[in-house]
């Protein structure tokens, strides 16, 4: 008995190890190809102090680090184009009166993009818009592992970060229409 669940034991640690390698491994590979998306997991608003307050009234709620459907909220890296589909929480300094401005939602195609790697193997990839109107400037910090932290900078909201894991572009599925509703 002690044997039989020492080996399952053994087993499932392979194989989350073997699995962690060979992400590792194609990271690079689709960091240079520049096709690739960023899956947020988590949240963190800048200006938490009042978020905490509307997130009390939420059974479980907690500003601090809102957990995300990676499989809904995303940004898409292309060599040609961004996009983005993640939500947003925290304080707007001017209103939209459009009522479908919500999230951090948009597609780019004039836009900048430089990568810097440290000695270490942290790679850092700037991203700044020229035809997206609130959101200037996207900062992602990518570990060798493929953990990511994304900082998005606007124009006239607070200042946000997600958490979450860069890897290849899964196939579209009718994710977004359903997070829209």
């Amino acid at each position: 008995m002690k044997r039989s669940f020492l080996f399952i034991a053994l087993f499932l640690f392979a194989g989350t190890v073997a699995f962690g390698q060979a992400g590792a491994e194609k990271l690079p590979g689709l960091l240079k190809s520049k096709k690739f998306t960023f899956y947020a997991t988590s949240a963190l608003p800048q200006n938490s102090a009042e978020i905490a307050r509307a997130m009390r009234n939420i059974p479980g709620g907690s500003a601090s680090n809102i957990q995300l459907d990676a499989l809904i909220y995303d940004v898409v890296v292309k060599p040609d184009t961004i996009s983005s589909w993640l939500p947003y929480y925290g304080r707007t300094y001017v209103p939209s009166l459009d009522r479908d401005d919500r999230g951090i939602i948009f597609d780019s195609k004039d836009f900048t993009y430089e990568e810097t790697t440290s000695k270490k193997g942290v790679t850092t990839i700037t991203m700044k818009f020229n035809d997206v109107k609130l959101h200037q400037r996207m900062m992602l910090t990518i570990t060798k592992s493929g953990y990511a932290t994304l900082n998005v900078t606007s124009v006239d909201r607070s200042n946000i970060t997600f958490n979450g894991y860069v890897d290849a572009t899964k196939p579209p599925k009718a994710k977004k229409q359903k997070a829209a509703r």
